[in-house]
């Protein structure tokens, strides 16, 4: 009954080399009340790394300790709240009393299983729920093959697919060979669609995908080119002179700024404390080449703290709501917090209506009403309860504020993603933040079925 297997094999992989015993239930059982089916995992709390299970399968609870009486919280040495099924998007149920089921050991992660249908009349298609998806659509375009994402719900034999729906049409010469070759080694379920489903859809095409690369060292930006490549998106750095130089339109679809400081972007190292090549930042002629690239048709995509560098210029109509306030009265070091996700946007196609974002000192947006700019918000957080694991402090200055909003700027976008969406690659739950706002950045909108 998971929404994404993959990511739920992955979560039995990590316990497994964590030395958690893991098993899989023969039969149906129920448990406080609750059925479960056979293949279900189990994790039984009487073994020998029970601490370590619970730690990684159960919300933090981060206590309040103040630098002095009436003070700051005092920061931890890293994060508050790290739950994996939080993170993953992966329902794990705490059990609290006794059941019975036939039980049998799993000692490695289960293989990956592809489900293929057969000989479908119109296409293939897969829930965006799945980010196994992303690598089959990757390498199917790749491969040249028309890939399109549903815009609309589809009514497909009495079952009821929602907008982002992922399409391939059959038409295409080859296409059901390249579709079994595509799909080895992913958990996918692929179901076909017997007649053209007459509604707007966005037509996926290659991304010219540039990742910004800064010579101040940047964990976040290592982090992004890791998962991108696991995910095969095809991609180039792109460093401070280049941004310098101008033209990105010519090279560049979309352009990805990790999380980075943004006036280290702006500044990067200072001049005389390394060699010239590596001294200085983007500066302000870099700034004004990447609002030329979006005016020109190009999506910028901005990931926590570097939307900072966009939310002040630009002429967009985002504030952060964050900006000089102080830590007695607001502080979220690094937990999983409650948001609310537009699941119509394409940028939030496969996610929940209510799912997790994973604040780190992160920002928090407001739009202001602009006639002249659209802003639209992807994700909010709610009014109250917030906070699912760590620690939180001042929930108010957050409740109702925007966490992802996309920009329509000349002829492009700019996609403000105001938190860590991948979080050193544990965040499976909102990889397809990112993922959507690449693809998105190239997607046309036609009429299937024409």
């Amino acid at each position: 009954g998971q929404r994404d297997r993959a990511s739920a094999s992955r979560l039995v992989q990590v316990l497994l080399e964590g030395g958690v015993e893991v098993h899989r239930a023969r039969s149906d059982f129920r448990a406080d009340e609750v059925p479960y089916d056979q293949g279900a995992y189990v994790v039984l709390m009487e073994q020998s790394f029970r601490s370590w299970a619970k730690d990684i399968l159960e919300p933090q609870a981060y206590p309040d300790i103040r630098e002095f009486e009436g003070g700051p919280p005092i920061q931890p040495y890293d994060v508050a709240g790290w739950t994996l099924p939080l993170q993953m998007g992966v329902e794990a149920v705490k059990v609290t009393r006794h059941f019975e089921v036939e039980l049998e050991r799993v000692t490695e992660r289960p293989a990956d299983a592809i489900r293929l249908p057969r000989n479908p009349a119109y296409g293939y298609g897969f829930s965006h729920s799945e980010n196994d998806g992303f690598i089959l659509t990757n390498r199917l375009m790749a491969e040249g093959f028309d890939v399109y994402w549903s815009s609309e719900s589809i009514i497909e034999e009495g079952r009821s697919l929602p907008a982002g729906t992922v399409i391939v049409p059959v038409r295409q010469s080859n296409l059901d060979g390249a579709i079994e070759s595509a799909s080895s080694g992913l958990d996918l379920e692929l179901f076909g669609l017997r007649r053209a489903p007459h509604i707007s859809s966005y037509h996926l095409r290659p991304v010219r995908l540039g990742i910004y690369q800064p010579w101040t060292a940047s964990m976040h930006e290592g982090w992004s080119r890791w998962l991108l490549e696991t995910y095969e998106f095809p991609f180039r750095n792109i460093r401070n002179e280049e941004l310098r130089a101008g033209n990105l339109q010519a090279r560049f679809d979309v352009i990805y700024i990790p999380d980075i400081w943004a006036e280290g972007i702006l500044k990067g190292r200072e001049k005389g404390s390394v060699p010239p090549e590596f001294a200085e930042g983007i500066g302000h002629e870099g700034l004004s080449h990447l609002k030329d690239f979006v005016e020109s048709g190009g999506t910028l995509i901005c990931m926590d703290s570097s939307s900072d560098l966009l939310t002040g210029t630009f002429g967009l109509p985002v504030t952060n709501v964050l900006n000089d306030v102080s830590r007695r009265d607001f502080y979220c070091p690094g937990s999983i917090l409650a948001a609310e996700y537009n699941t119509e946007h394409p940028v939030a196609y496969g996610m929940t209506e209510k799912s997790i974002a994973f604040f780190a000192r992160s920002p928090a947006f407001k739009i202001i009403p602009n006639f002249k700019i659209e802003a639209d918000a992807v994700a909010v957080y709610p009014s109250r309860h917030l906070l699912k694991s760590g620690f939180l402090l001042g929930e108010g200055k957050l409740a109702e504020k925007v966490a992802v909003v996309d920009v329509s700027l000349g002829g492009g976008h700019v996609v403000l993603i105001g938190f860590d969406a991948i979080n050193r690659a544990q965040a499976h739950a909102t990889y397809k933040i990112l993922f959507n706002a690449i693809l998105y950045g190239t997607a046309e909108t036609v009429r299937l079925g024409r």
